[in-house]
């Protein structure tokens, strides 16, 4: 209701509207962008109070900034872009990543306005900079990990021989070598929707390490594959675990996942008592120094 007086939007009337918001999918927000522009501005208006000053939860609000950052660049009114660059910079920041051509066509209405040049906007101005820099590095990320499933994906083809083909994971291998701390957090992030095969496949990719037969500097991935994958899966990651246990730092939380996945491996008998008593002894002993 437009007529509603806008202290309701701005105190309780944005949960309203967020909690419709939070059930769109990536189908609605296109119908959504579709439509916004074609929208009455007073409504335009209560849409964008109730995204910059309402929250619900972190999935929500990513679709919020990314709407709010499509209305700022899209947007004809000028007085209504303003109120987003000036109110919601920080929600467009935090949120996920955006399209560059979205943060561009921003940039470019900044600067032919010269807002970046006003005291009043420079802040604001510089976290919409700030973003597109993010969304860069973003992009780059993703590329890279593309290319890493792509090539455990073409490895998958050849599972029954990995073992025994030299240099199989070569290519794997030099690509994971380009991986900062960075895009490792971000390939944790994006494993659970890999297959099984191609998480199974990946472990291989780490214990077979490099032409020269050196394991990977960053290892942790070896242990967090382990609690990844099913038990049926896990238990042959065990055999190589050893290369990656000594004089490696171990978060707690995921040594404590690994335990737990020991007792389910136990429980269901994939592993024998001897095994079982050796590996927690052995997280015990990692748990005194790292936690």
């Amino acid at each position: 209701n437009k007529d509603v007086d806008s202290d309701y939007w701005y105190f309780s009337g944005n949960i309203d509207i967020i909690k419709i918001f939070k059930n769109f999918t990536n189908n609605d927000l296109i119908d959504l962008e579709k439509e916004l522009l074609n929208w009455d501005i007073e409504y335009v208006e209560i849409l964008i109070d109730c995204f910059i000053y309402g929250y619900f939860d972190e999935i929500t609000f990513n679709k919020q900034s990314y709407i709010l950052t499509y209305l700022l660049a899209n947007l004809k009114n000028e007085d209504e872009r303003l109120h987003i660059l000036e109110n919601a910079s920080d929600v467009i920041l935090k949120g996920n990543s955006k399209p560059i051509e979205l943060l561009d066509s921003i940039i470019n209405w900044i600067e032919k306005n010269k807002y970046n040049e006003m005291p009043y906007y420079h802040s604001q101005c510089l976290k919409i900079y700030e973003t597109r820099e993010k969304s860069v590095e973003n992009n780059k990320i993703v590329l890279k990990i593309n290319e890493l499933k792509n090539e455990i994906l073409s490895l998958t083809k050849s599972m029954q021989a990995f073992d025994e083909i030299d240099g199989i994971q070569d290519n794997a291998i030099s690509i994971l070598k380009t991986f900062n701390n960075l895009d490792f957090q971000y390939l944790k992030l994006d494993l659970p929707l890999w297959s099984n095969d191609e998480l199974e496949i990946l472990a291989k990719v780490f214990s077979r390490g490099d032409v020269n037969g050196n394991l990977l500097d960053d290892n942790y991935f070896f242990f967090f594959l382990f609690v990844l994958l099913p038990i049926s899966n896990s238990i042959m990651l065990l055999d190589d675990m050893f290369y990656f246990f000594e004089n490696q730092e171990i978060d707690c939380g995921l040594l404590q996942q690994m335990k737990n996945k020991l007792n389910e491996l136990i429980a269901k008998r994939y592993i024998e008592r001897n095994t079982y008593e050796y590996w927690t002894k052995e997280i015990n002993e990692k748990q005194k120094t790292c936690c």
